[in-house]
């Protein structure tokens, strides 16, 4: 959620500052504002039929492309979309995971190590799963839990049950990586294990967490993508009077974002 506050109010000091400092920033300034023109020193001077000095016309080449695209408008929308979607292409093979030493540089030991650890030994050292089951359970209802918990498909090794008061600890090892397709298979696999009817199993672990993650947000994006959908229509209709320019704007975002 820090992550989501912060860019609320990163969006909202710029809507701010757009609207407030802006405008009294360029009301103090005036003509002033040109006064740091850098532009001046490569613009070349025409003379004008009195012999003075006149500087070329700024805007002219955007004016000549502007003019460009709307003559041959059908031209420049398929090749702009087209260069999108194959700008977009690498996103269809996406793949969402957490931080880890691969984020770090190539030579840095902490990810050498790590990348020795995770290719010369069998398992996720370092990234098991944990199995909590509470209730008043017996110990024949803990072993049978750690059978069914053997029996899944990716685990490696199963270590206890460490009991306590009404409840079970296992640590589950799970084969391949930490956070893997396969460790992520198993924390749903392990969620469908059914125990006694006395227990109440639960799991968590870092592939558990990649898992609710990604669950979550994947039942909160719809709602995100309407809310943006529907300001961005608003908004643009509001400033332009159009149909199909909010239309546009739309499918243009959509494009950029992948």
């Amino acid at each position: 959620r820090s992550f989501a506050y912060a860019g609320i109010a990163v969006v909202l000091l710029a809507a701010a500052a757009a609207l407030i400092l802006l405008p009294a920033a360029l009301v103090l300034l005036g003509h002033r504002i040109n006064a740091l023109d850098l532009r001046r020193l490569f613009r070349r001077r025409k003379e004008s039929p009195e012999g003075a000095g006149e500087e070329a016309s700024p805007g002219r080449g955007w004016a000549r492309l502007a003019a460009l695209v709307m003559r041959r408008a059908p031209v420049f929308a398929v090749v702009t979309t087209v260069g999108l979607l194959l700008l977009g292409l690498p996103f269809l093979g996406v793949k969402f995971g957490t931080a880890d030493d691969r984020q770090l540089p190539a030579g840095a030991e902490s990810r050498v190590v790590q990348e020795h650890i995770r290719d010369g030994f069998p398992g996720s050292p370092g990234g098991g799963l944990e199995v909590l089951a509470e209730g008043q359970g017996s110990p024949a209802e803990y072993a049978r839990l750690k059978d069914r918990i053997e029996q899944l498909p990716g685990v490696l090794r199963v270590d206890g049950p460490v009991t306590g008061d009404s409840v079970a600890y296992y640590s589950v090892l799970p084969e391949g990586e930490a956070v893997g397709e396969e460790a992520q298979q198993l924390v749903r696999d392990l969620r469908a294990v059914p125990s006694a009817s006395s227990l109440d199993t639960s799991v968590t672990g870092a592939a558990a967490v990649l898992v609710d993650s990604k669950d979550a947000i994947a039942d909160r994006l719809p709602w995100a993508v309407g809310i943006i959908v529907v300001v961005t229509l608003l908004l643009v209709f509001l400033l332009t009077g159009s149909v199909l320019i909010p239309l546009q704007a739309v499918v243009l975002n959509a494009l950029s974002l992948t």
